[in-house]
């Protein structure tokens, strides 16, 4: 993949995690923050081109995962401008989760970048804290691998809108909390520093935010003290509204571009 198209890629894929369920700052009502229907429309930059397009989708209607009732929230990207002509990519995630604790049931990945073709589903156990991953490749036939778990584990898209379900008033400022995160055939464990407030111009006006950043380890892609950082609007949404990655090579831009579906206005509070 073109360096330019993997930074998309990378990018939303950090800032689609977030805290586990059982934050003791969890909002005391649960899923409050967001609904069956809404939309979310990401535009990426990397330095001055465009780099793609990332659109969330919360289907309104429940779907069924072994019988178990489960919202179902997909993610679709692309490459856009100078990088479409570049690199071809059209990926896509899906994620059900139980209605209840929005735990992560099944999980799947469609990787389409070039030439290049990859099908996953992972399918979550917590009885016997495992998950079955099923991937494919090409034309060849699906293999299946097997991995632990902790019960509190999230994939890429649960833990987004676990974190749009914190109580950010009740965090002080420079706090860190922590989540789990199975990625591929690995689980990742991740710390989120809460930077404090923030009212930032967006193409909807003035916003009010909440500042967060994954704690990143010392490495030659990233610079500066807190690279990565996300703003998560102070209002009744709790909607991703920017993010930013300070790389050696550049600054990548991630802001959401349009949407439907909100509880309410941008910077509406209860």
């Amino acid at each position: 993949m073109h360096f330019r198209g993997a930074v998309f890629f990378i990018f939303i894929a950090l800032f689609l995690s977030g805290s586990q369920h059982f934050s003791p700052v969890n909002s005391s009502k649960p899923f409050s923050y967001y609904k069956q229907g809404e939309k979310l429309v990401y535009k990426a930059r990397y330095g001055f081109f465009d780099a793609g397009v990332a659109v969330l989708d919360f289907e309104k209607n429940v779907s069924s995962v072994h019988e178990e009732p489960c919202f179902k929230v997909s993610i679709k990207a692309q490459t856009t401008g100078a990088s479409a002509f570049i690199t071809t990519i059209n990926n896509s995630w899906i994620s059900y989760m139980d209605t209840l604790e929005l735990k992560p049931k099944k999980f799947v990945r469609n990787i389409q970048e070039n030439s290049y073709r990859k099908d996953e589903v992972s399918e979550f156990n917590y009885e016997t804290l495992e998950v079955a991953v099923s991937t494919k490749e090409g034309e060849n036939k699906y293999a299946v691998e097997n991995y632990e778990i902790p019960g509190n584990i999230q994939d890429i898209i649960s833990s987004f809108y676990q974190i749009r379900s914190i109580d950010f008033g009740k965090l002080k400022k420079n706090s860190t909390f922590d989540q789990n995160i199975f990625v591929k055939d690995k689980v990742y464990p991740v710390k989120i520093q809460f930077l404090g407030k923030e009212t930032i111009e967006t193409k909807f006006g003035k916003v009010k935010t909440y500042i967060i950043s994954p704690v990143i380890p010392s490495n030659p892609l990233f610079e500066g003290n807190n690279p990565i950082k996300a703003w998560i609007s102070n209002d009744i949404n709790h909607v991703l509204v920017k993010a930013e990655a300070d790389l050696i090579v550049g600054e990548v831009t991630l802001t959401l571009d349009n949407f439907r579906g909100l509880n309410g206005d941008l910077n509406q509070k209860k």
